[in-house]
């Protein structure tokens, strides 16, 4: 067993990290489920709590070397966990929770998840919301929405520029029945993001990667100084609207 040198993690590495999530993601949706509200801020502080247990511990069990693993969750205060509209479906488009997976040399990623949460068949979404998500080239095409249903099942991930390509011409809104080919399950979205199926990674050296960027924005948005926040916002838009972002960072040895 070797790292990829095209980048992603080994099929073993990524499926024993993926099971690890996943257990923790499962729970996060039985306690979500099992309260009031359900709507989308609550089905996030379920899965950062949650996710707070999973690190880089388990890959131990196949031989990795693991120095200076850290699980960081930083509270961005983002607009998209704001006012009465969460949980209406029809909010406008912007990442609630990025997550970034740095195991250095081999891996540096990040996601940026919306959540929405739907009642009956599936998520309904405008088209405007996904078109309004554009204007940061290198943060959409690691754009992903993340639906739920209050009752039962898994969460669903589908990529942002696939559910903006499936909107009929002249269509504005559109409701989305789950399952569909376009939709995965996020066991199978995890396995194929971390084995880099799925998804772009980012270049260690790249002083102006989404990481980097992502960096400077939670230390402005994690100041005290309610002044900081206008001005991490006004600074990083395209990060505006996220509510947490979960980082996992390593360095690990050969395998």
């Amino acid at each position: 067993m070797s790292w990829p040198a095209a980048g992603g993690l080994p099929p073993l590495v990524a499926l024993c990290l993926t099971i690890e999530s996943h257990l923790e993601v499962m729970a996060a949706l039985t306690g979500w489920r099992a309260g009031i509200p359900r709507h989308e801020l609550a089905l996030l502080n379920r899965l950062t709590e949650r996710l707070r247990r999973v690190g880089c511990s388990s890959l131990a069990a196949l031989g990795v070397s693991v120095m200076n693993p850290a699980v960081r969750i930083h509270e961005l205060h983002g607009a998209g966990t704001r006012g009465s509209s969460r949980g209406s479906g029809t909010d406008a488009f912007g990442a609630d929770f990025a997550i970034t997976v740095e195991l250095r040399p081999h891996l540096k990623k990040t996601a940026f998840l919306q959540l929405k949460r739907f009642d009956a068949s599936g998520p309904r979404l405008e088209k405007k919301q996904l078109e309004d998500a554009q204007r940061h080239q290198d943060v959409w095409e690691r754009s992903y929405v993340a639906a739920a249903q209050a009752g039962v099942g898994p969460i669903w991930v589908s990529a942002a520029q696939d559910v903006l390509r499936s909107f009929p011409k002249g269509q504005r809104t559109r409701l989305f029945p789950l399952p569909s080919i376009d939709w995965q399950p996020s066991l199978q979205w995890t396995l194929g993001w971390l084995s880099c199926e799925i998804g772009l990674p980012s270049a260690f050296e790249d002083p102006e990667s989404v990481e980097v960027r992502l960096a400077e924005f939670a230390g402005l948005s994690d100041s005290a100084d309610e002044g900081s926040w206008e001005v991490a916002a006004q600074r990083f838009p395209e990060f505006s609207r996220l509510a947490a972002w979960y980082n996992v960072r390593a360095v690990v040895g050969d395998l």
